[in-house]
Parts: C-alpha cells; sequence; structure tokens
C-alpha cells in the first residue's frame, strides 16, 4: 500500500495494513528564487473548497479576533462551495474580507504570492498540497495540528501548527503578521523546504517502491 505521509501511514497501520510505503506529493508550481513582493496591507489568504471538512468558517471567525489587533489586516477566500454563501453572509459585517470563487491557477497563484500568510484550518488531510504549495510561492502556512498538515508544515519553519480553534489560529496569524522577522524567515523556509519536493522525485520514489516489493 502507498501513502503521501506518515500521519496516513500510521491510520492504515492501526487498520492492519503490514506493508505501507510513502511516496510523497510534488509540486503544482514552481518555486520562486526569492520571496515576491507582498500586499500592501497585513493580507491572509484561504484556497480551497468551501465545504464543511476545510474548515473555512473558522477562517472568517479567526478573522475577526485579528482584526482587533490588525486594523489594516485582509482576508481573500479562494475557491467556491456549497459554504460558501453562507461564509458571504456571515462576513457582511467583517471588513476587508474579499470572496473570489474559483479562479485559473495563475491568477489562484498571483494572490498566494502576494498574501502574508496561508491559512489551513479543516478536519484531516493526507498531505496538505495546499502548504507546500504556497511555501513555493514564498507563503508560509498556518495550519491545524491535525493529520496531514503535522507532515507538511514544521511548526516553526514553514509555518505554525495551531490548536483546532478560530482564537488559537487568530493568534497564530498575528503573531506572523505583527513580526516581520519572523515572517521573512518563515517565507525563506517555507520556499526551501517547498524545493525538495517535485513529481519527478515522486516518480523515483515510487520506482523504489515498485523495486523493494519485486525484491
Amino acid at each position: 500500500t502507498i501513502t503521501v505521509s506518515n500521519s496516513t501511514k500510521s491510520d492504515l497501520e492501526e487498520f492492519g495494513f503490514s506493508r505501507v510505503f510513502i511516496v510523497h506529493n510534488g509540486l503544482n508550481v514552481e518555486p520562486v528564487d526569492k520571496i515576491p513582493k507582498k500586499s500592501e496591507k497585513p493580507t491572509i489568504i484561504y484556497v480551497g473548497r468551501m465545504k464543511r471538512a476545510k474548515k473555512p468558517q473558522d477562517v472568517i471567525e479567526a478573522f475577526k479576533i485579528v482584526k482587533k489587533e490588525i486594523r489594516d489586516a485582509e482576508l481573500w477566500m479562494v475557491g467556491d462551495g456549497y459554504l460558501r454563501k453562507k461564509l458571504e453572509t456571515k462576513a457582511r459585517n467583517a471588513k476587508d474580507v474579499k470572496f473570489f470563487g474559483y479562479l485559473d491557477k495563475r491568477t489562484k497563484n498571483e494572490l498566494v504570492k502576494r498574501a502574508w500568510v496561508i491559512a489551513v484550518p479543516g478536519i484531516r488531510e493526507g498531505w496538505g498540497q495546499v502548504v507546500t504549495d504556497a511555501n513555493a510561492l514564498g507563503t508560509p502556512a498556518i495550519g491545524y495540528n491535525i493529520p496531514g498538515l503535522r507532515d507538511s508544515i514544521k511548526h516553526g519553519y514553514n509555518g505554525f501548527l495551531i490548536d483546532t480553534n478560530p482564537e488559537a489560529l487568530a493568534n497564530g496569524i498575528v503573531e506572523i503578521l505583527s513580526d516581520d522577522k519572523l515572517r521573512e524567515k518563515l517565507s525563506r523556509n517555507a520556499v526551501e523546504w517547498a524545493k525538495q519536493f517535485s513529481w519527478d522525485r515522486s516518480a523515483e520514489e515510487f520506482e523504489r517502491v515498485i523495486q523493494n516489493v519485486i525484491q
């Protein structure tokens, strides 16, 4: 059995799978050479489906707390889904929240490049593709300490892992947005972390697994 992270490997082994191999995901973007120019205002971005398992509502709640500390902060919500209308209603009283809907890859990546941090809540992930793709574009991640994200986020290196609630998410965001040196360090590390992943590497890992099984 092949999976993409230690978290999922552990889950499979608990179910009785005895031979589980890990093949990491690659990147869906080209890593940047240097940290891109960021938005003038402190900006948080969410990228993903707007459905319950992804908990986009937690980002809205966290942002309301963030605004009390950082008044010029902005939130960009990228993606679509059955929760979008409810989220737009929820965010009506929150200033500086913009919903972009589904975007083409180029436009989405440009927004991710300009964002100061990407917020990644949720219930569980296999890996956290949105994390490594954002990291490759020079944007650190703050994510819930859940399976998958605890594999793709190294706490204090390419982002933060925090408790699974909006208040903890808000506190982590405020810390990153308020500390220029910390954010710059996380951004640099994020690019270096992402550079080790590629679909060519994934293919090589897959080939090694096949050779191992054959032997």
